[in-house]
């Protein structure tokens, strides 16, 4: 049974722009909120499910790599010139990787990272 997991992307585009205008920020830090609202709303119409399985394994990182389909069923992992499009894995301690997402362009994939390493695990990949 998979866990399906919901990100308030819209919420938390509120809560940069509200962050964003409160106390003295630098030019480099206002720069950085930018970015991630920018990030924020380009992945906000995106409609995509997260699947967390139930596991033991430990997790340490998150990956994104390009994936072409190799046949009606199966993919592999490519070269980015060759990709039908990016997955989004959990990279395991003990080796190995679980792929939770498939999106269409690397932008969208690593804003989707992005995004799980600021909901998920605070801002820090592990």
């Amino acid at each position: 049974m998979a866990i399906t997991y919901t990100l308030p992307i819209t919420e938390e585009i509120d809560n940069l722009k509200s962050e964003r205008w409160q106390g003295n920020k630098s030019s480099e830090e206002i720069d950085k909120i930018d970015s991630q609202i920018e990030i924020l709303e380009k992945c906000k119409n995106i409609r995509f499910t997260l699947c967390f399985y139930p596991t033991n394994e430990r997790w340490d990182n998150i990956e994104v790599h390009p994936v072409r389909n190799i046949g009606e069923d199966a993919a592999e992992q490519c070269e980015e010139y060759e990709a039908d499009y990016f997955s989004v894995y959990l990279h395991l301690v003990a080796g190995g990787l679980i792929c939770i997402a498939d999106l269409p362009t690397r932008e969208l994939a690593e804003g989707l990272k992005e995004l799980l390493v600021r909901f998920l695990i605070g801002g820090k990949q592990r």
